[in-house]
């Protein structure tokens, strides 16, 4: 395996990680998080088990994590980052590009 690969795997792991870890330190509930955010129960859930094929696109999920990082107050650049290292690479250069217009 290429540490390119290796690097892929990795941060497929550690974007939906981070929040799922940051909300559970919370003791918040997915539903407690999606009633107080107002995002659907099941973005949430895909967002914590890195599921990319079930998120919708990338400019709306970008924001759903941003959001979510500041509702657990945590840094939401460095989810960001490494959500979009998860990314494909069209997908990714779609994120950097909707980054720079806020």
């Amino acid at each position: 395996m290429s540490k390119s690969d290796s690097e892929l795997r990795e941060a497929k792991v550690d974007f939906g990680s981070i929040l799922a870890a940051a909300r559970q330190a919370k003791n918040y509930s997915v539903d407690d998080a999606s009633e107080h955010l107002k995002i659907p129960h099941h973005v949430i859930a895909a967002i914590e088990s890195n599921n990319i094929e079930a998120l919708p696109p990338v400019i709306f999920t970008q924001g759903y994590i941003r959001a979510y990082a500041k509702f657990l107050e945590i840094p939401a650049e460095n989810v960001l980052s490494v959500y979009s290292r998860a990314m494909p690479h069209e997908a990714a250069a779609n994120l950097r590009l909707g980054s720079a217009l806020h």
